[in-house]
């Protein structure tokens, strides 16, 4: 007989996205899904729709690793440079993640340590056995590294999620220093390069403190946001582990389970890298700017209320960790089609001209 299944709670992103789907509300409006949207579509790069009218699709298997010049390309997109890490194209970040907790269990890395606020999958998807407070402030943090061995830590590269915060360039030098000094491992989640700063390689500083360092990392990135290929589920993993046969053992697993990536993404991404890059670039400093603005709007048009959020303006990349309470966040979508996530977090990318002074009145009304 087939064992009987406990019922789970909804995904606390996509969940939320099907009641949104389901509302006929004509002012409602999304703020959960990190998206960045133009009018009713996900927004899709100039670069991109060139691109997509300018090639011809091949439908053979990529091998189990991925696209090899994709996986040349990322690297230098990630890093700045070449190197002779181990490199492998994913199933985007998520996808990334997924098969760096394969990795940590191989060479027997199975604890993680990374911060009380971060991206509910993390949870989902290592095994999170302690956090540190999540500060701008690295007392927690350095209090954590310096009283473990040997441990993994799991960090955000830029654009932190969900609270939109950054480390400083001197705080991830500090942060390199002392991960060497207590011989740690590092999972760096590379998900938004390019929009923190709209330069990838401003952005890329922190794995570049800690490349310099030989510090043993798995760098996971994805191409959902900065490059728009949302449902093609690009990503990328590359790692210096010094683990014998490690390449073979990833292969297996790969093969085992999707048994190798999809193309079409890869196509794209390397026609931008080659011929368009320079006005990809551009307009991901335009994305940029557009999300500074949206914060500065919003709070702007907060504070004429007397509604003051604190680090609003300073946040880089699509999300802001608002005061709003759970009691407030059910009022805001049960009354006025207004959805976020249940701990605050709101895609600032979701806020516009048509809708913010709505979202303002009904946040003011709270």
């Amino acid at each position: 007989m087939i064992t009987r299944l406990k019922k789970l709670n909804p995904d606390p992103i996509l969940g939320i996205v099907s009641k949104f789907k389901m509302d006929n509300n004509p002012k409602k409006i999304n703020l959960s899904v990190g998206e960045f949207v133009d009018q009713s579509n996900v927004y899709k790069f100039r670069a991109v729709k060139k691109i997509e009218k300018s090639f011809h699709m091949n439908y053979r298997y990529l091998p189990i690793p991925g696209c090899p010049d994709f996986i040349e390309k990322s690297r230098n997109f990630v890093y700045g440079s070449n190197n002779y890490y181990l490199g492998y194209q994913t199933i985007s970040g998520t996808g990334s993640l997924w098969l760096a907790n394969q990795i940590l269990n191989l060479v027997n890395l199975k604890n993680v340590i990374t911060a009380d606020i971060t991206w509910p999958n993390h949870n989902q998807i290592f095994n999170i056995t302690d956090t540190y407070k999540y500060s701008t402030n690295l007392d927690s943090l350095l209090i954590k590294i310096n009283e473990s061995k040997n441990t993994t830590f799991l960090f955000q590269s830029c654009c932190h999620n969900p609270t939109g915060i950054d480390y400083s360039k001197d705080n991830w030098d500090t942060i390199a220093d002392e991960i060497n000094k207590n011989d740690h491992t590092v999972i760096m989640d590379n998900a938004y390069q390019g929009l923190a700063s709209g330069n990838p390689q401003v952005d890329n500083y922190s794995i570049k403190a800690l490349d310099k360092m030989n510090i043993p990392m798995i760098v996971c990135s994805s191409y959902a946001k900065n490059f728009g290929l949302y449902n093609q589920r690009l990503g990328s993993l590359f790692t210096n582990f010094e683990a014998e046969n490690l390449d073979d053992y990833i292969k297996k697993i790969i093969r085992s389970s999707y048994s190798n990536p999809p193309a079409f993404g890869t196509l794209i991404f390397n026609k931008i890298i080659d011929d368009h890059y320079d006005e990809w670039e551009t307009e991901c400093l335009d994305l940029t700017k557009t999300l500074k603005n949206n914060r500065e709007l919003l709070y702007a048009k907060l504070k004429i209320k007397n509604i003051t959020w604190d680090n609003l303006v300073d946040g880089n990349g699509l999300f802001y960790l608002s005061p709003l309470n759970e009691s407030q966040i059910n009022t805001l979508s049960q009354e006025h089609s207004i959805y976020m996530l249940k701990n605050g977090r709101i895609n600032i990318a979701g806020i516009n001209k048509n809708n913010i002074d709505y979202i303002v009145e009904k946040i003011s009304e709270l």
